[in-house]
């Protein structure tokens, strides 16, 4: 895949859509790379049901379980949020959606290389994300997970010569797909990319994720009480944590704070009105002091 938005595409639009059908997405905080591929569904009849998002700014399982109705055909939600950092209940989700018979489908670009996220065990049966976060790779590539009781349900929206049984014989025209998922590989690879990404894997599987989680962990922690030790608002809270710490200065400075911080070569996102820090497993404990005595030097002016 080239990244996130190209797989949930391809599960948008591979999919038997019925008239009346729904998708639940919580819109309001959703990227929008999992939100426009289900609104771009309402010209076949599909309408997207809101999941009401919590005032952490996540998905629950509660509020799957509100939006679903007889209708409901997928459930599209991040396994964690990009603004909020808000960790979603994977496990939980995933027993919802198996007990009414729907459809999970997972944006996984927040998770994937800063926490474990096992597909058989939160019973997800597509999830898409691409390299270049937590992963450690470049931009344009990226993967499709799709459970393999699923594939045969989803019909390839683009297709070329990979797509097919007989792919190198280049003599006749025989039009078969495959029966896996490199039916959704239509055309040449991108080894640039794939070189790239498998050298990332393989750094984060030498370091090991169960050590690369506790790490980011760690960092976070000192990140927290840091910040609210100087009168900040942080979130999410710690069991909703997952590799983002969000937090709001104490008079609301954030867009100028945000831009000192970066004039002193600190990296860092604005969402919604808030600062977000995503510390790798590869930040030291000093540079975290540092930042915080950033933040100290700024409050203090």
């Amino acid at each position: 895949m080239r990244n996130t938005s190209h797989g949930l595409g391809l599960v948008a639009e591979g999919l038997d859509w019925k008239p009346g059908d729904e998708v639940a997405v919580a819109t309001s905080i959703e990227y929008p790379s999992n939100v426009y591929p289900w609104l771009h569904l309402k010209d076949r009849g599909v309408e997207v049901r809101e999941i009401v998002s919590s005032p952490e700014g996540g998905v629950t399982p509660e509020a799957v379980a509100a939006a679903l109705t007889p209708r409901t055909r997928l459930v599209a939600l991040s396994s964690v949020q990009f603004a909020s950092g808000f960790r979603t209940d994977l496990d939980a989700v995933g027993a919802l959606c198996e007990r009414q018979g729907v459809l999970l489908c997972v944006d996984g670009i927040q998770s994937i290389g800063c926490s474990p996220v096992d597909v058989k065990r939160s019973r997800i049966h597509f999830l898409s994300a691409d390299s270049h976060k937590w992963m450690l790779g470049i931009s344009g590539i990226g993967f499709l997970y799709v459970a393999k009781d699923v594939l045969p349900r989803l019909r390839p929206a683009l297709v070329g010569w990979r797509s097919t049984t007989d792919a190198w014989n280049f003599n006749r025209s025989h039009f078969e797909l495959r029966p896996d998922a490199g039916r959704l590989e239509e055309g040449s690879h991108s080894f640039t990319g794939i070189y790239a990404l498998g050298a990332a894997l393989e750094l984060l599987l030498e370091v090991g994720m169960p050590d690369i989680e506790s790490r980011i962990r760690a960092l976070l922690t000192s990140l927290d009480e840091g910040l609210r030790g100087l009168g900040c608002d942080t979130g999410p809270s710690p069991e909703h944590r997952a590799g983002i710490l969000t937090f709001l200065p104490p008079k609301g400075e954030s867009r100028t704070l945000s831009a000192w911080l970066g004039e002193r070569d600190v990296s860092l996102s604005l969402r919604r009105g808030r600062i977000r820090l995503s510390p790798h497993f590869y930040n030291q404990p000093e540079e975290i002091e540092r930042f915080l005595g950033l933040v100290r030097d700024f409050l203090g002016r």
